[in-house]
């Protein structure tokens, strides 16, 4: 299956909040024991199935950036998917949920429902990096006042949208045509460029 982003973050926060949610009540689990569409993906993971990729093709995972621990360069790290890496909050929390016998006693809950929130929050705060990004970038089309100023903005919104998904790429590409469109309408005895 093949989700949005915004879709593949918000089944991220929703799992990752009711599985707080039950070791808040005792009841420690792991993905696949929690009903929802993720059961339908692969390991159990929306960021997974974003944009249609596969398993260990992480390319444009969603919160890619997210699993590596700060001053860890992201670029020297041959673990794929990077989900896994040693450092990350996703490898933390599987390993507390993965000894049975250990997973139901307090200090570990306590730990399991600190991972799970802090996961959700990871994704809940690239939800909100990405609409900002996005907005900026909008916001800037919108204000372009020359043919010129335009082109040289077209590189960067390249660069800045890369790995933001189809949707996100819809929405700025059509803010680039009207701002293309509107420059084109003006009179050529008008323009200054």
């Amino acid at each position: 299956m093949k989700l949005t982003k915004e879709q593949a973050l918000n089944e991220t926060i929703e799992l990752f909040e009711k599985l707080a949610e039950k070791t808040r009540e005792g009841k420690a689990m792991r993905k696949h024991e929690i009903p929802g569409p993720w059961l339908n993906y692969s390991a159990c993971c929306s960021c997974c199935e974003y944009d249609g990729q596969f398993l260990n093709d992480c390319a444009n995972c969603p919160m890619k950036r997210c699993w590596i621990a700060k001053g860890d360069d992201v670029y020297e790290i041959s673990v794929a998917p990077e989900c896994l890496h040693d450092k990350s909050p996703y490898v933390k929390w599987q390993r507390f949920v993965s000894h049975k016998e250990t997973f139901h006693t307090i200090p570990c809950c306590i730990d399991i429902e600190f991972f799970c929130l802090l996961i959700a929050d990871l994704a809940r705060e690239v939800k909100k990096i990405s609409k900002e990004k996005t907005m900026e970038i909008i916001e800037k089309l919108a204000n372009v006042k020359t043919m010129p100023e335009l082109d040289a903005l077209r590189e960067e919104v390249v660069e800045r949208m890369i790995g933001h998904g189809e949707e996100t790429f819809h929405k700025v590409q059509d803010a680039f045509r009207k701002a293309k469109n509107r420059l084109n309408r003006i009179p050529l005895k008008e323009r200054t460029w």
